[in-house]
Formats: structure tokens, C-alpha cells, sequence
């Protein structure tokens, strides 16, 4: 039988926003193993080519930096809003007037 939108087979479940505790796990192993061996991973970057040095710099970027979601704009929404600005002189500056 098929549930309505918005009804779960289970709605006491995990609350909103609780993670996953396998894939906790797996991260901290990772993080655990990237602790005990970071100064042989270093000295292993650094025997890289430079090429793949960077290709590993880039890559390991993914894990540090979030994730960019494109957006679209329309006219109604430009995608840079003109900055106003203004000038100040040596006059303005001599006279107080800032």
C-alpha cells in the first residue's frame, strides 16, 4: 500500500537533520587514518610531479570546500546589482565635510 505525500512507514524516524551514523563512522576512520598518516602522505605529495601535485591539490578541494549549486538569473533578477559609490576629494577631507 502506498503512502500520502508527506506520511512515512516509520514517523517517530530519525529526526531532520540527524546524520547517518555509518557514514559518521566512515568519516571518522578516514580522518583517523589521515591523522596517523600525514607526514607520509606529504612527503608522497611532494615526490609528485608538479602536474599531479596539483591534479591531487584539486581534488582533495572537494573534501574542504562546499559544494557550488549554480543559479539562474532573469532580467527581473540581475546577477550583479550596480554598487553606488562616491568620491572624495582632498577639498572633502580638508574641510571636514566626509
Amino acid at each position: 500500500m502506498a503512502f500520502k505525500k508527506g506520511e512515512s512507514g516509520n514517523p517517530s524516524g530519525r529526526p531532520p537533520g540527524t546524520k547517518n551514523k555509518v557514514n559518521q563512522e566512515i568519516r571518522e576512520r578516514i580522518n583517523n587514518f589521515l591523522d596517523e598518516n600525514f607526514e607520509t602522505i606529504e612527503s608522497d605529495l611532494l615526490a609528485l610531479e608538479p602536474r599531479e601535485r596539483v591534479k591531487f591539490y584539486i581534488e582533495m578541494l572537494n573534501f574542504g570546500l562546499p559544494k557550488l549549486k549554480a543559479i539562474e538569473t532573469t532580467e527581473e533578477q540581475p546577477a550583479i546589482k550596480a554598487i553606488e559609490y562616491c568620491v572624495i576629494t582632498n577639498e572633502d577631507i580638508e574641510q571636514n565635510n566626509i
